[in-house]
């Protein structure tokens, strides 16, 4: 459309075709123009809540469903103290591209504070976010465990050992890759110290599952670097 002067401008909706809207534009001598208006679709990406919240790191992440028909160039997560934290206020942690499931590790955070996370997916239609949430880190190096006390997994991530000092006797322990298969099964038999030997795993995310003598099971994410 050339630089005209423009009196008056209408936009049309079809609700039944979105390929039939219009944007009309009358202009001073140059009668009426009109071009079709294209939707800008966006990505979908939910925020997951924090898992393995410690002293000072919390496991964070999210899941991009859907890449709105263009390339997902960069995914991760959003964070600070305030709510709503964005990518251009705030601090960001990335997560790589495209859609999927995505999470890391989130560490150098203070203790016995209230964070604020939220995912983010981006495409060459804009930054789009998922739901805030909201976690506090703990006064000490320690997870609650089941309401049953607290459990240390350290360190985590790790490059080979991690160390798991438990509240409770008789726990049987289990690594889980993200694709559900069973990598490693341990019986503490009364042991509350165990050593459990990655070394020989890739790197990556897993799921260690701790099922307690009656039946209880928590979840929580190890990182192997």
């Amino acid at each position: 459309m050339p630089k005209v002067r423009i009196g008056e401008i209408e936009i049309y909706y079809d609700n039944n075709n979105s390929a039939n809207n219009k944007l009309r534009a009358a202009s001073y001598g140059r009668g009426l123009w009109e071009i079709n208006l294209v939707n800008a679709s966006l990505a979908s990406v939910s925020t997951d809540d924090a898992s393995n919240i410690t002293i000072n790191s919390a496991i964070v992440g999210g899941n991009v469903t859907d890449d709105g028909g263009n390339s997902v160039t960069e995914r991760g997560v959003a964070w600070g103290t305030s709510m709503n934290p964005s990518i251009t206020s705030n601090n960001k942690l990335q997560m790589g591209t495209g859609t999927g499931a995505f999470s890391n590790n989130l560490t150098a955070l203070d203790k016995a504070t209230t964070y604020y996370i939220r995912a983010y997916a981006i495409t060459k239609n804009g930054t789009v976010y998922g739901e805030n949430k909201e976690f506090t880190t703990t006064t000490s190096d320690a997870i609650v465990l089941l309401n049953e006390g607290t459990i240390k997994i350290f360190p985590n991530p790790t490059e080979g050992r991690l160390h798991i000092s438990l509240p409770m006797t008789n726990v049987t322990l289990k690594l889980i890759s993200l694709d559900g298969k069973v990598l490693k099964t341990i019986e503490t038999n009364g042991e509350q110290e165990i050593e459990m030997d990655l070394e020989s795993f890739s790197k990556g995310i897993y799921n260690l599952l701790i099922i307690t003598q009656d039946k209880k099971e928590q979840t929580i994410k190890v990182i192997k670097k």
